[in-house]
C-alpha cells in the first residue's frame, strides 16, 4: 500500500508501504577474475518490504513496525557477482542505513524516517541521495516531482519564491482539472505532450492573446489580475519598475509565459483567448519538463492518473510568504 501517514509533509516509511531504495553512486565491489579481484561498479537497490528493527510499541496500519533511526532495509540486491565485497564494507547484499531522518517527529524515543530521507547502502559502501522511489498502482497518482522547498532554498537567480510555488500549484490543479474534463484523446504511443495540432496555429492563438494582453496593460487603471495563473504573479508584475506592458518580452529571459490554464495537449481548446494566463516562465518550462513523463498511451505507467504537486509545494494554498 501507499504511505496514509505525513511526517514534516513527506511520507512516513513503515513495512507495509511499497518502495525501492536505489543507490545513486556506483556500489562498488571486488569482483574475482583469472587475474585476482579486480573492482567493478555495481548497482544497489533495497526494498522497504525488507525493513527490520523498526518500532516494537508504535505501529501504522495493520500493525506495521515504522521506519526509525537505527532500523534498516536488511538486504540489498544487485552487486551480486563482487562477491569478494565492496571496496569500502567487504560485503555484497548487505543492509542500508538512514543518513537523514526527521529531527522533532521522535517514535520509541528514536527519529522517524520517510521516504525521502537519504541511505547508506551494503553497509555503507555507497549511498542512496534521492531516497525512496515508490512504484505507482492504479490507486496513485501521478505526483511532479518538484520539490518547492529545495527550489526556494536555492541561491542568486535559481531561487524560487512562494508566489512561484503557489503558480506551480495553480498549473497543476488546472492540469488535473483538463485530466478530468479533456475533451479530445492522445493517439496512441503518444506522450502528453504531443497532441496533433498546428504549431503555427498555437504561436498565432498566443501571438494574438499577447497583443490584446499588451493593449489593456497599457492603460493601468485596467486591472489585470485575472490573466495571471495565481494573483501573486500580478502582484509581483505589478512590482516590477518598470513594469512591462508585455511581461512575455525577452524570449526565455521574459518574466512571464502566455500558457494555456486547461492544456492544449489534455483537450483544452487552442483558439480561446480565455484559456491563457501569465505564467512565470521558469514555473512553466519546469513544470513542462516534469509532465513529459506523464503518459496517456495504454503502455504509459501514469495512464488516467490524477495529477499532484509535490508535498513540499503545500498545495492548494502553496508555501506562505517570506
Amino acid at each position: 500500500m501507499t504511505t496514509h501517514i505525513v511526517v514534516n509533509n513527506l511520507g512516513l516509511t513503515y513495512k507495509g508501504t511499497i518502495g525501492l531504495s536505489i543507490a545513486t553512486i556506483p556500489d562498488v565491489c571486488k569482483t574475482p577474475s583469472p587475474g585476482g579481484p579486480i573492482p567493478l561498479p555495481y548497482p544497489n537497490i533495497a526494498n522497504q518490504s525488507t525493513l527490520k528493527d523498526g518500532t516494537t510499541t508504535v505501529f501504522a496500519k495493520g500493525g506495521k513496525m515504522i521506519a526509525i533511526k537505527g532500523s534498516q532495509y536488511g538486504m540489498s540486491s544487485g552487486d551480486e557477482p563482487g562477491t569478494v565485497g565492496g571496496v569500502k564494507s567487504n560485503v555484497f547484499k548487505k543492509a542500508t542505513d538512514w543518513i537523514t531522518y526527521s529531527f522533532d517527529v521522535k517514535m520509541d524515543g528514536k527519529n522517524t524516517c520517510r521516504h525521502t530521507d537519504k541511505k547508506f547502502h551494503n553497509d555503507k559502501n555507497t549511498v542512496n541521495l534521492a531516497g525512496d522511489v515508490d512504484p505507482l498502482k492504479a490507486t496513485d497518482c501521478f505526483m511532479l516531482n518538484i520539490r518547492c522547498d529545495k527550489k526556494m532554498k536555492k541561491r542568486g537567480k535559481k531561487k524560487w519564491t512562494p508566489c512561484m510555488c503557489k503558480q506551480l500549484c495553480a498549473k497543476v490543479a488546472s492540469l488535473d482539472r483538463a485530466r478530468l474534463n479533456r475533451g479530445v484523446s492522445t493517439p496512441k504511443g503518444k506522450s502528453l505532450r504531443r497532441v496533433d495540432y498546428s504549431q503555427s496555429d498555437y504561436d498565432s492563438y498566443k501571438a494574438t492573446y499577447t497583443e490584446r494582453f499588451t493593449a489593456r496593460a497599457a492603460d493601468k487603471k485596467n486591472k489585470m489580475e485575472s490573466q495571471f495563473a495565481h494573483p501573486c504573479a500580478a502582484e509581483e508584475w505589478n512590482a516590477m519598475d518598470p513594469r512591462p506592458a508585455n511581461p512575455t518580452e525577452g524570449g526565455s529571459s521574459a518574466p512571464f509565459n502566455a500558457d494555456h490554464l486547461h492544456d492544449a495537449a489534455l483537450g483544452g481548446p487552442l483558439a480561446s483567448m480565455r484559456n491563457f494566463k501569465m505564467l512565470n516562465t521558469r514555473v512553466n518550462t519546469t513544470i513542462g519538463a516534469a509532465m513529459g513523463r506523464y503518459n496517456r498511451d495504454n503502455s504509459g505507467d501514469h495512464d488516467g492518473l490524477p495529477i499532484r504537486a509535490h508535498p513540499s509545494c503545500k498545495c492548494p494554498d502553496g508555501p506562505p510568504d517570506a
